[in-house]
């Protein structure tokens, strides 16, 4: 009984299982992919948080600067 419930699952997800099969080779291209897309996203959150740093310092100069005028 478990074999025709196995065998009815395969042919139901059938290209499901032939997908993966497919890519089983690639494994590596895909695992390598992955990596650089992580990298990738790692540099691209380093460069907003240099971005929002270097924004909030000059915020900050333009701040001091119009309360120095206002002073003066």
């Amino acid at each position: 009984m478990s074999s025709i419930a196995t065998c009815s699952g395969l042919l139901v997800h059938e290209d499901g299982i032939e997908c993966a099969v497919e890519s089983v080779p690639t494994a590596p291209s895909i695992s390598s992919l992955s990596r650089g897309i992580q990298s990738l996203h790692q540099a691209s959150q380093a460069v907003i948080q240099t971005d929002s740093n270097k924004m909030q310092t000059s915020m900050e100069s333009l701040m001091y600067r119009l309360k120095k005028v206002n002073v003066q």
